[in-house]
């Protein structure tokens, strides 16, 4: 049986799009369910892998987190450095406590996607948006408050994918 180069090259390339297609429809899927789409879609797209399966996905959503949170942890000792008044300060600081502390939360996850303990995942990643939120609620009515509140949406929508993929694994 003879089959061409021509036709060889057509399957290739109606195998190649239908993979995209799939994948395009599992990120948007987690984007969709998460709290935050746009950002979502631009965290999950950005490592471009062909082949992301909900696995890939958790440890890029990790990696998200981890990123960001330590970027927030650097920017309140920023702005605790800039501020005069006292209680603005002891809040920034015990906002640099919330979200350190989810550091361990965030290995947490790490660990649970490894071991195959989604649950656990869903668990620290909603204690992980707690966190920021316990920040937001510190600072409100502070000088900061609107940084405060960027900070916190952003932590949150992180969290939220890492809660849809440790759900969607689960299934």
């Amino acid at each position: 049986m003879f089959v061409s180069i021509k036709t060889l090259v057509i399957f290739a390339l109606i195998q190649t799009f239908l993979l995209s297609l799939i994948h395009a429809d599992l990120i948007d899927t987690v984007c969709e369910k998460s709290d935050g789409d746009v950002k979502c879609q631009l965290a999950l797209r950005a490592p471009r892998n062909p082949n992301p399966d909900l696995t890939f996905l958790g440890h890029i959503a990790i990696d998200a987190v981890r990123n960001y949170t330590s970027n927030t942890i650097a920017f309140f000792n920023k702005l605790k450095d800039e501020q005069k008044d006292n209680a603005t300060i002891n809040a920034l600081f015990d906002c640099i406590g919330y979200y350190g502390a989810a550091f361990a939360n965030i290995d947490n996850c790490k660990s649970s996607l490894i071991d195959k303990k989604y649950a656990n995942m869903v668990k620290d990643a909603t204690i992980i948006k707690g966190r920021a939120g316990n920040c937001k609620t510190r600072c409100e009515g502070l000088d900061v408050t609107n940084y405060i509140y960027d900070s916190n949406d952003e932590e949150a929508i992180l969290a939220s994918i890492l809660q849809v993929i440790g759900t969607m694994l689960s299934i």
